[in-house]
C-alpha cells in the first residue's frame, strides 16, 4: 500500500472505531436508564456500603485520642 493508501485506511478504521464506541456508549446510557427507572433497579452511587459505614465509625471508636507518649 501507498503512504496515502495507509493513511485513508487508518482514517476509515478510526471512523469506524469512533462511531461504533458512541454507539455503545449510547447503548449502555439507554440499558442505565431502564435499569435505574425499574422496580429493581438502584443508584450504586446514592449511598455507601454498610460496611464502610461501620469499619468507619470503628475505627474512630478506636483511635486514641493523644498521641501516646515516648518513654526514653
Amino acid at each position: 500500500m501507498t503512504g496515502r493508501g495507509t493513511a485513508t485506511l487508518l482514517t476509515r478504521g478510526t471512523g469506524v472505531l469512533a462511531a461504533l464506541f458512541m454507539i455503545l456508549c449510547l447503548t449502555l446510557d439507554v440499558l442505565n436508564r431502564g435499569a435505574s427507572t425499574g422496580a429493581t433497579g438502584h443508584d450504586i452511587l446514592s449511598q455507601p456500603p454498610a460496611a464502610a459505614q461501620d469499619t468507619a465509625s470503628s475505627h474512630k471508636a478506636n483511635a486514641p485520642s493523644a498521641p501516646a507518649q515516648h518513654k526514653p
